[in-house]
């Protein structure tokens, strides 16, 4: 089905929350921890501190740092992490009669529920371990390069899409450019320097565009 979903940050923050809050609830009712209540009204999300203080408590986290990243691994919610446990002791026991008479139908309950969240179709939902993965995903499976075509990435770009889009020059044959972004950045000179990249790059037909921030002039 080809449509376009209407999204919204605060639509997508209100249904992720509601999301985690209702798969964590067997665990809670377990004894894993207390969840705040929470109520949706259309695309709202609490805006009250004292919903998002019960929420922070949730997490057990190093407080003699300031973590600004969540890569890598992503900290889990103590009723997040105690589910987490119970489904691996459980597939850890089950094994392969897990995986060959259960895993489908839990798959597609999780996609359902991840789609319903979203507002989008079920097959518009693939599962990743992460950002990189999915991004790597995307770029090596485009499937609307030749050989001949041209492809474009940026020295700031991360490095794993670095590797990605030169992975493209080999396995599918195309010519891969890499420019290198204007210091100190302003928002013009960003633009510029895409803008002649593009023109300049013979049949040019993926441009990746990743981790940049402009900030206004």
């Amino acid at each position: 089905m080809n449509r376009t979903p209407q999204f919204s940050r605060r639509g997508v923050l209100g249904g992720t929350a509601a999301t985690i809050v209702t798969a964590s609830s067997a665990s809670a009712q377990n004894g894993a921890s207390s969840l705040p209540s929470f109520t949706r009204t259309g695309d709202s999300i609490p805006q009250d501190r004292a919903f998002w203080e019960q929420v922070a408590s949730l997490y057990d986290v190093d407080r003699s740092i300031a973590n600004l990243e969540n890569g890598y691994w992503g900290i889990m919610a103590r009723p997040v992490l105690a589910e987490f446990v119970r489904q691996t002791e459980r597939i850890n026991q089950q094994n392969t009669a897990y995986a060959r008479t259960k895993f489908g139908a839990d798959s597609d309950a999780v996609v359902s529920a991840l789609a319903r969240t979203a507002g989008v179709d079920k097959d518009e939902i693939a599962i990743t371990r992460g950002a990189t993965e999915a991004l790597q995903n995307l770029i090596v499976n485009y499937n609307r390069l030749q050989p001949g075509d041209s492809v474009l990435y940026a020295d700031l770009d991360y490095d794993s899409m670095q590797f990605a889009m030169e992975w493209l020059k080999e396995r599918r044959g195309v010519g891969v450019f890499k420019i290198a972004l204007p210091e100190p950045a302003t928002r013009q000179a960003i633009l510029d320097a895409y803008a002649k990249a593009i023109r300049e790059t013979p049949k040019l037909k993926l441009i990746l565009l990743t981790h940049l921030t402009i900030a206004p002039d």
